[in-house]
């Protein structure tokens, strides 16, 4: 049900900021009043510089989490990603969502590519701990010898 809620009330958000995704995030996490703050004193800036000199700290660390991410999941889902400035649409002008024409940009990832290989395939396996086994007495634990 959260979720739901949440979800909806996103969506909602990025309507009323044209459908950016951005915009939507940094009104859910600073509220939309205080978002329409920042946009009347500062809505002629790149969204990137925008969103880099909210005056929230935590609003701005959000928006950058999610944006980056969203590039994550992308690749993730997709093989290449929509670059972030695609994504990032510049203040009052509508966003389209991606879709299967959308231009997608291949993205290296450090996290995949090979790393030197040990020279044997146990050569980095610790060795297995000891196994335990009951000792054969018929004394039970707790009790003398």
């Amino acid at each position: 049900m959260n979720i739901t809620l949440g979800t909806r009330y996103l969506a909602q958000l990025a309507g009323r900021y044209n459908g950016a995704p951005w915009l939507g995030s940094a009104a859910y996490n600073a509220g939309p009043n205080k978002l329409d703050q920042w946009l009347a004193a500062r809505g002629t800036l790149t969204p990137d510089v925008f969103v880099a000199t909210m005056p929230y700290k935590e609003t701005r660390e959000y928006v950058a989490r999610v944006m980056a991410f969203s590039v994550i999941y992308d690749w993730r889902l997709n093989g290449n990603a929509v670059p972030l400035a695609t994504r990032m649409s510049p203040i009052g002008q509508a966003y389209e969502l991606p879709n299967a024409m959308t231009v997608r940009r291949s993205i290296d990832c450090p996290a995949t590519a090979v790393v030197d290989k040990p020279e044997s395939p146990s050569a980095n396996i610790p060795a297995a701990a000891p196994a335990i086994t009951p000792a054969a007495s018929s004394s039970t634990p707790g009790s003398s010898p």
